[in-house]
């Protein structure tokens, strides 16, 4: 029986979103929060739902009342005293401007307009806007550092169901590569670079919250999630996937002066074709081909980044949201974008759309370095360590591919983003509290 996907999981499944529902609505609604966003990335899970009575809109359902049950809730004092540590502004310009840009698409190129969900260009925006909407969703259901701790806790758990299906699931990991050996895991329509690069990003949230983990259980149960979700990274025989953690473990070390980490990774990028097996050795030297050039694929990437410059050269503001598909990339096996996040922005939303896109990275990336720097506990330290090396991890593997747009991918990183402007909220107006203490103290 395959974990997760036997007869009767799917029902379980279906009668608890029922019940959590009722319960968010009545009760408590961070209750609902913490189950859907547990479900989110086990797309296959999630699919075998689409047999029940709006199994197919669970999600949608779930974000529209919890977002009508934020928006009831007035904001928190914290909220108003400092509201310059929210980045809402820069986020609902963003979602302002892909809508702008997902009915200019339709008036240049002369496709249809996007006024039906049955439009796939619509579709693909809305489904794309719950990131944003669960970091709002987020950040106003979670209110202390127990909420923090037990809302990462709830994506920890999901992250290890989803690496356990890959263990369960995984069977060939000997020999030599082949392209049928690798898998999406619970990814039902996403590929492996996709799920390679949820674990080379979101093994960062576990590494942060270890290097500065006191007790020996956690950090134990900690380095058993890591492992796991090495061995998940390694046989996703993604080659971007390996840098953007490398990349970020680097970013990491570096930052929190790690001697042993870095002397870890001088060894490993030293002796590493004699540590990972020869399967990984063989598709990471598939890069270059046997006349000494370009493999295919990395080819096919090159062609595909030309074409895309030469079409920003053309229309520097852009052609639109969701367009790639309609502006004839040379498919090479990949299907029709630029695939690179950055030269899709540049093609389809021009100046506007990658200047934003940058800020947004640029922001997030604040935010847990601020986290870090300023916060004396332990865990949020470690949470705002984690979560800027997610965003180094996540700023390289969007070089290969699209790794921003799909909920199953980028949930996980609003969701933490907005625990870490959470936690920034706690730290601040904890400081503030003790400045204002300090003086009385003495006077006294």
């Amino acid at each position: 029986m395959k974990f997760g996907l036997s007869t009767y999981a799917p029902m379980v499944v279906y009668i608890a979103c029922i019940i959590v529902f009722l319960a968010m609505c009545f009760y408590k609604r961070e209750i609902g929060l913490y189950f859907i966003v547990a479900l989110l990335p086990l797309e296959r899970l999630m699919e075998k739902l689409d047999q029940f009575p709006l199994g197919k809109d669970i999600v949608d359902i779930y974000v529209i009342t919890l977002l009508a049950l934020c928006l009831l809730r007035p904001a928190t004092s914290e909220e108003k005293d400092y509201g310059s540590l929210i980045p809402t502004k820069p986020i609902l310009l963003y979602v302002l401007l892909t809508y702008i840009y997902l009915w200019l698409g339709s008036l240049q190129l002369g496709i249809d307009l996007p006024i039906s969900w049955g439009d796939s260009r619509s579709m693909n925006w809305k489904n794309h806007m719950i990131l944003p909407v669960l970091f709002l969703i987020t950040l106003k259901t979670v209110r202390d550092k127990r909420q923090i701790i037990l809302f990462s806790s709830i994506v920890l758990v999901s992250i290890f169901l989803l690496d356990f299906h890959f263990y369960r699931n995984f069977e060939h990991t000997g020999g030599h590569f082949k392209w049928d050996k690798r898998d999406t895991g619970m990814f039902a329509h996403l590929g492996p670079n996709e799920i390679a690069a949820f674990w080379a990003e979101y093994s960062f949230i576990i590494i942060g919250i270890l290097f500065l983990c006191e007790q020996n259980f956690w950090k134990w149960s900690l380095l058993a999630l890591l492992s796991l979700n090495m061995y998940c990274l390694l046989y996703s025989f993604s080659r971007g996937g390996y840098l953007a953690f490398l990349a970020a473990f680097l970013f990491i070390s570096l930052v929190h002066r790690n001697i042993k980490a870095l002397a870890l990774l001088v060894l490993f990028l030293v002796f590493w074709t004699s540590l990972v097996p020869q399967s990984v050795v063989e598709r990471i030297e598939m890069t270059e081909g046997e006349e000494g050039g370009l493999d295919s694929s990395s080819q096919g990437r090159l062609l595909r980044w030309e074409h895309g410059m030469s079409l920003f050269l053309k229309n520097p503001l852009g052609y639109g949201f969701e367009t790639a598909g309609y502006l004839h990339f040379p498919r090479s096996g990949f299907g029709g974008d630029p695939h690179n996040r950055y030269m899709e922005f540049l093609v389809e939303m021009g100046i506007p759309g990658i200047l934003l896109f940058l800020y947004l990275f640029f922001l997030a990336f604040r935010s847990g370095w601020k986290l870090y720097v300023a916060s004396e506990d332990k865990f949020l330290k470690g949470l705002g360590l984690g979560f800027a090396a997610t965003v180094v991890a996540c700023i390289v593997s969007n070089f290969f591919g699209v790794r921003w747009t799909y909920v199953e991918l980028g949930a996980f990183y609003w969701i933490f983003w907005a625990l870490v402007v959470r936690g920034n909220l706690l730290v601040q107006t904890s400081k503030d509290k003790s400045q204002e203490i300090a003086p009385l103290s003495i006077k006294q």
